[in-house]
């Protein structure tokens, strides 16, 4: 297919969110399917940094923490106890 028709039909494929996305394009990031390729990867793919940023994950990950520590029997501020140390040394 020739690249004019990919480019022309490529916004028949998008839903909601990224139609609003592809409206904000310029002209220039819409000249190629190669350019708009790379932008909609960018736009729709998260990089794994994304994730670690991602405020729905950290939250799960709090939640997680203190489901651990209720379930142990401890209270905010107890420090987790671990095996007793047994090394020798000073």
């Amino acid at each position: 297919m020739p690249e004019d028709d990919q480019l022309a039909f490529f916004p028949l494929f998008l839903k909601s969110a990224e139609i609003d996305w592809y409206d904000w394009l310029s002209a220039i990031q819409k000249r190629s399917t190669e350019s708009l390729l790379k932008e909609f990867e960018q736009y729709v793919c998260p990089s794994p940094m994304d994730q670690v940023l991602n405020t729905e994950s950290v939250f799960n990950r709090i939640t997680e923490t203190r489901s651990r520590r209720e379930s142990a029997g401890l209270r905010r501020g107890d420090a987790e106890v671990s095996a007793p140390h047994t090394g020798g040394g000073r």
